[in-house]
């Protein structure tokens, strides 16, 4: 039946976020992917919360230009989705140094991100403008906005999202020239993350 079709399609997305954390990117993948099939398959609705996965997967995993690319490709069915997809592009811009457009996707999605219900997604919105600001050289405003961020983690009781912004202030601590202060937030991160399971985070920081 379609409800069971939609929990099935549910439960795989939320398969394939487990995969993601643990490090199984080929699982993680495979899934995000099977949940895609199915709605298109089955005509369904949608469908951008797969594709949008995919994307941030590729990113997470070093490939910039893909998640570019699969991002820009998509249409928002909400403003929701846009501030996602726009966490996606701005973040992949950063990481190939395309700063000044990365600064005019934030600023275009900056409205939508503060009155966003989805907290998880306008984290990541977040954490994009974090990075965008660093690249400008405002890197202690940058560092108070992932603070502000974390504790809005906190009070959702978002692990994941702890994670995250952890390690987005060791990279931006790395890259400016806190060297000292980066290995021993990476060391600390690295230790807690894997004692949780949360081996994609862990590997980033070893």
């Amino acid at each position: 039946t379609g409800v069971q079709t939609c929990a099935f399609r549910s439960i795989l997305i939320s398969a394939g976020n487990l995969s993601a954390v643990g490090d199984s990117t080929n699982d993680a993948r495979r899934n995000y992917k099977e949940s895609l099939d199915i709605q298109e398959r089955n005509g369904e609705g949608g469908a951008i919360v797969s594709r949008m996965s995919l994307a941030q997967l590729s990113l997470d995993t070093g490939d910039s230009a893909g998640a570019l690319n699969t991002a820009r490709a998509l249409k928002p069915d909400t403003s929701e989705d846009r501030v996602w997809v726009t966490a996606i592009i701005a973040q992949a811009l950063v990481a190939q140094e395309g700063i000044r457009e990365a600064s005019q996707e934030i600023e275009g999605a900056q409205g939508l991100a503060l009155t966003c219900q989805n907290r998880i997604w306008a984290g990541r919105f977040v954490r994009a403008r974090a990075r965008v600001m660093a690249a400008e050289g405002h890197y202690e405003d940058a560092v108070q906005l992932l603070r502000t961020n974390l504790l809005e983690s906190q009070r959702m009781g978002c692990v994941s999202c702890q994670f995250e912004i952890q390690l987005v202030v060791a990279e931006l601590e790395l890259h400016a020239g806190k060297t000292a202060a980066t290995h021993a937030h990476a060391k600390a991160l690295l230790s807690e993350a894997r004692d949780k399971g949360f081996l994609s985070i862990a590997k980033k920081c070893s």
